[in-house]
């Protein structure tokens, strides 16, 4: 199990802790530092989108039982740039995808973390932040795009079909693909 998916174990199982609720966004704010582009195009959508594809289940063990299929979007501003539904997936899994975007335009950060400041203060994130269960979540796998010298998001990125903690580590190892064969 990789650190982030051992954090956020912890947090789920405690999520008023504070070191718990410390430890998994700790992790989440050096991902979204650290997994910067250094440009971002339909081109680059497109790598990005298929680099995704590659670490998802269905693509690392197409033939095992549990192995789940998943749609990926990458957005610029509003512009969906690149979009994939493998096989399996149904249209609530674009559905997560856009109140996930909602999520990280609105706030800048990834989706999960949002949702986790909302639950480590005791409430759900549709709660804390009045925002209708169709428009915005606190799921797992909305991540923003971020520009080298750019200091807010130009996009973000989406993944779903998961559970959502599996979402957000999908996306993140996808990222980290793109960005290590640049």
């Amino acid at each position: 199990m990789s650190d982030f998916l051992t954090a956020y174990d912890a947090f789920s199982k405690a999520p008023t802790d504070p070191t718990a609720v410390a430890e998994i966004t700790s992790i989440i704010e050096k991902q979204e530092s650290s997994l910067v582009f250094s440009e971002m195009d339909s081109a680059a959508a497109m790598k990005l989108g298929l680099a995704i594809l590659s670490v998802t289940p269905v693509a690392l063990a197409p033939d095992s039982p549990s192995s789940r299929p998943v749609v990926v979007a990458v957005y610029i501003g509003t512009n969906l740039l690149f979009y994939s539904a493998q096989d399996g997936t149904a249209t609530d899994n674009f559905m997560w995808i856009q109140r996930k975007a909602f999520t990280v335009r609105r706030f800048g950060h990834a989706s999960l973390y949002m949702g986790i400041k909302a639950e480590a203060a005791g409430f759900s994130y549709n709660d804390r932040f009045a925002i209708p269960v169709t428009e915005g979540t606190g799921a797992g796998g909305g991540f923003p795009i971020f520009i080298k010298g750019v200091k807010y998001p130009v996009g973000m990125v989406g993944v779903s079909g998961l559970p959502h903690m599996e979402d957000h580590d999908v996306l993140v190892k996808g990222i980290q693909k793109y960005l290590s064969e640049l």
